[in-house]
């Protein structure tokens, strides 16, 4: 079921899929790795995900089946990767569905009526900036997992609030985990909002980081 058609707001638009989540043995199948023999522009495309996995070690982005039994909340944790494959993708969204009482579906719009999302304007640097955003109970489960993907933890480094971490093997990333929904969260989508419908402060800040 690598391609279908989805009904929604009186529209049928076609799909492709992203990965489906077993409710009960709290795992994802990507798409990529779905052994039906239909293809879609969006599952083929997906593989650029996995090569990128592989390339840096990433194993929920490399390996065919994903085990989120670990997460305090897998359903969420397998919602995240999806919407992951829908930004690397510049798909225009993610629909989710279900394919049985225990399967969760998630697909990308793989219509020619719709456009698919442009890269910000935003001048990016050579280091990726990520933000996590969870419960304060599984603040500690989300650092370990990332350090599981080489990842140094730094503590707070003088954010209150927030738990940072960094790698600088293969593509350079800092991690920033926060509450999701706190301030912290809160003022970093602010101000990534305001450099989008801002790129003129996005210019003075790249000019600064270069002077």
């Amino acid at each position: 079921m690598a391609a279908r058609q989805d009904r929604s707001a009186g529209r049928t638009i076609r799909v492709g899929l992203l990965g489906a989540y077993d409710l009960s043995e709290r795992s994802r199948l990507w798409g990529w790795a779905n052994p039906r023999p239909c293809r879609s522009a969006v599952v083929a495309a997906s593989e650029r995900i996995a090569e990128f996995g592989r390339r840096n070690g990433v194993p929920e982005l490399r390996d065919a089946g994903v085990d989120l039994s670990g997460f305090g909340d897998p359903r969420q944790a397998a919602e995240a990767i999806a919407f992951v494959e829908v930004g690397a993708l510049g798909a225009p969204g993610c629909i989710g569905g279900s394919a049985g009482p225990e399967i969760r579906v998630h697909f990308a719009p793989d219509d020619p009526r719709i456009p698919h999302t442009k890269l910000d304007s935003i001048d990016a640097k050579p280091v990726i900036d990520v933000q996590v955003g969870c419960r304060p109970a599984e603040v500690t489960t989300a650092v370990e997992r990332i350090e599981e993907l080489g990842f140094e933890h730094l503590g707070q480094s003088g954010v209150p609030g927030r738990e940072y971490l960094r790698r600088r093997s293969g593509q350079p990333a800092n991690v920033h985990v926060v509450e999701r929904g706190g301030h912290l969260w809160t003022d970093n989508i602010l101000f990534r909002d305001h450099l989008r419908t801002h790129p003129d402060v996005g210019r003075t800040l790249r000019r600064g980081r270069q002077e």
